[in-house]
């Protein structure tokens, strides 16, 4: 009795009792579908019979078309000796298997689909590609057909994988052959290749390939190692989609060069970095660019640094050629560095413009018009915004100044430059000093020689003394001279080569007069027949003492030395003025005071008298500064001051105030000079009814 069931197998065996035998027959019977249980997709029922003596059956082909990776849905009821069978892969020892054979004998390879074990396994049971732990009555299981190269293929149910020998009195194969109608299938072999190697994809006769993913490497070699997978469509319209890689044999370490380099940038090959080439089973050979020898193994030949760079080896592109060997294969690898041309910034340090009539200064000499492909960025110091964009630029003030040219690979280069004014091309004549004590003054301040020679020029003098009075000098003698007028400033505007300059030279004299100073005090002594004596208070050494002695009426009174002094006759009832001035010819300083004698009483003298041009005030208030000359600090203390308020000014040689101030405290007063220029200052101080001047001398 037969059923109509998917597929099934089932093993049977003799039964032996002593000597007795039991016939054991197993009916077939399979259903199948492809890809779904729908009577469109029915392939239809497949029947047979074994026994001990026919162990191999092959039942009515499948005749519609049956492709690889179709889906086929088998359902089995299978008979043993009449009796419904389930075939239970939980007990143990049972094993079926479903492959597809390329014969229907014993011994032909297969291609195995499913095992039938149980669910624990068990031996010789295969999990892959599909273990089935079970298949009771009446059940379906769904299998995958695989791609095959039979020409003549079958399905085959089994209790065994077909090859194992076949014991015909004992435990034996039970196999149902079910020929297939399969369409051929083929497949792409995985490859190896160097890089940059073109692929060839070979193809099979009958087939079409199409759906490549991620492209044809027919068309597009991969250079790394990529997974494809195509579709295969035989001409019966059966399709497979087959996957395989093609790997490619990149070295392990790459070759360590920048792909490009700005042309003021270099980069070079060393012993190092050859070393670093060998990595795992990577071996360098030789390296060369634009055909030069860097290093050949092979030959020996190891030229090393090498170094690229704009201007040793010029712009343009270089080709890298690096030939190895790995896993047995020798590659060749093609790398690319570019050199980028070169910014040219051809421009001076320095632009001289007269007047602040400023013109273009080009990026570039001969006045072109920038290099293509260059943007550039103007910029002044201290200014926090760009002042100019393009490749020229026009100043709108001196000072320094920085171009930017760059381009679109971000290479760069800078230039910094100074905008000034030249003035009229002449030397600055030095500033004049000295001492009237000891010298006499300049007969002309200004040039000693033409500076110009016959370049055209014009001179405006002016001089402004201490007192800050500015007069104008026309000139006298030769054109770049004028007579000297004095201590003071010497200011000339100069025209000359289109350009406008003022020069300044400062004259001044390092005579300092202390009036009313404690090293000039003396004091008077009596002496018989109305005589008296007039003595020094304070020894000084170098120094030259002057006495001068003048009666109410005017005459002046012959002294004669005595002791430190002098001595001199008076007459009762007159009044005497006497002058002491001590001159330290060294130190280019004077030191003078003044009292009056009458009728054995010293007086202090209350007006305005003159000694040498050098105004005088025998006002009882004294002052004294210290240190003076000075780098900075001068402190000022006064004496005998009238009141304790007092107004302080110090002018420059100018006659301008550059310090004022009002102080109460009299005792010491402190001028700060740090931040002034060095020459000479005037300290003008009021006390009361008591006007005071010194000079101060800023080094």
């Amino acid at each position: 009795m037969k059923f109509n069931f998917l597929i099934a197998f089932f093993s049977a065996c003799f039964l032996t009792i002593g000597s007795v035998s039991a016939q054991v027959e197993i009916d077939f019977s399979f259903k199948i579908w492809r890809n779904s249980v729908t009577p469109a997709n029915y392939l239809g029922t497949f029947n047979g019979s074994t026994d001990n003596a026919t162990q191999i059956i092959t039942t009515s082909p499948i005749t519609q078309q049956v492709c690889p990776g179709d889906q086929l849905i088998i359902q089995q009821f299978c008979y043993k000796n009449g009796s419904q069978h389930n075939f239970d892969g939980s007990v143990p020892g049972s094993k079926g298997q479903i492959s597809i054979g390329g014969s229907n004998t014993f011994g032909a390879s297969v291609t195995l689909i499913a095992d039938i074990c149980p669910s624990g396994g068990g031996s010789g049971c295969s999990t892959s590609p599909v273990h089935f732990p079970t298949w009771s009555w009446g059940s379906s299981i769904t299998i995958t057909v695989p791609p095959v190269n039979y020409t003549t293929p079958y399905l085959v149910f089994s209790s065994s994988i077909i090859g194992n020998s076949v014991h015909p009195y004992n435990c034996g194969i039970r196999t149902a052959f079910v020929p297939l109608n399969l369409a051929p299938s083929t497949s792409v072999a995985d490859q190896t290749i160097c890089p940059g190697d073109a692929v060839t994809i070979p193809t099979a006769s009958g087939f079409t390939y199409s759906n490549w993913s991620p492209s044809n490497p027919n068309i597009t070699a991969p250079t790394v190692t990529t997974n494809y997978t195509v579709d295969i469509t035989h001409t019966t319209g059966c399709t497979t989609t087959d996957a395989f890689t093609i790997r490619v044999s990149n070295p392990d370490v790459e070759l360590s060069m920048p792909n490009q380099l700005c042309y003021n940038q270099s980069t070079q090959f060393t012993q190092n970095d050859y070393d670093a080439l060998y990595g795992n089973s990577t071996t360098p050979l030789s390296l060369t660019v634009n055909g030069a020898v860097i290093f050949d193994a092979n030959a020996n030949v190891f030229n090393f640094p090498y170094l690229l760079d704009g201007p040793t080896t010029g712009a343009g592109t270089y080709t890298f050629e690096y030939t190895y060997s790995k896993n047995g294969l020798t590659c060749t690898k093609t790398y690319e560095m570019i050199i980028h041309p070169e910014i040219v910034l051809n421009m001076q340090s320095a632009y001289a413009f007269c007047n602040s009539n400023f013109q273009p200064i080009f990026a570039t000499s001969g006045g072109i018009v920038g290099q293509p492909g260059i943007t550039y960025i103007w910029t002044q110091f201290g200014v926090p915004f760009s002042v100019g964009t393009g490749p020229y630029f026009t100043p709108s003030s001196y000072g320094t100044y920085t171009v930017r040219a760059y381009d679109e690979f971000g290479c760069e280069v800078r230039h910094t430059f100074t905008v000034y004014d030249p003035g009229v091309g002449i030397k600055h004549p030095a500033n004049i000093t000295y001492c009237s004590l000891t010298e006499r003054g300049p007969s002309y301040v200004g040039w000693h020689s033409d500076p110009f020679g016959p370049i055209r020029y014009s001179f405006d003098w002016t001089y402004t003394d201490e007192n800050g009075t500015t007069v104008s000098i026309a000139n006298s003698g030769p054109g770049y001279q004028v007579p000297y007028l004095g201590p003071g400033t010497y200011t000339a505007v100069v025209n000359a080569n289109g350009c406008t300059e003022t020069i300044s030279i400062t004259v001044t004299d390092l005579l300092q007069v202390y009036n009313n100073h404690g090293n000039a005090a003396f004091s008077f002594t009596p002496l018989f027949g109305n005589q008296v004596s007039c003595q020094p208070n304070v020894s000084m050494s170098g120094v030259n003492d002057i006495w001068t002695v003048v009666d109410e009426f005017g005459t002046t009174i012959s002294t004669a030395p005595y002791g430190s002094g002098i001595r001199f006759s008076y007459t009762t009832g007159v009044e005497y003025t006497v002058t002491l001035r001590r001159e330290s010819p060294s130190h280019c300083q004077v030191f003078v005071n003044q009292f009056t004698w009458l009728d054995n009483f010293r007086k202090v003298r209350r007006e305005q008298v003159s000694n040498d041009n050098n105004s005088l005030n025998f006002e009882p208030t004294s002052v004294e500064t210290f240190p003076n000359p000075t780098t900075g600090l001068v402190n000022v203390q006064l004496k005998n001051a009238e009141t304790s308020e007092t107004s302080i000014q110090v002018l420059n040689t100018l006659g301008q105030i550059v310090i004022e101030k009002q102080v109460q405290d009299t005792n010491t007063i402190e001028i700060d000079l740090s931040k002034e220029i060095s020459g000479m200052y005037i300290l003008h101080i009021v006390n009361g009814s008591t006007q005071l001047t010194e000079k101060i001398i800023k080094e």
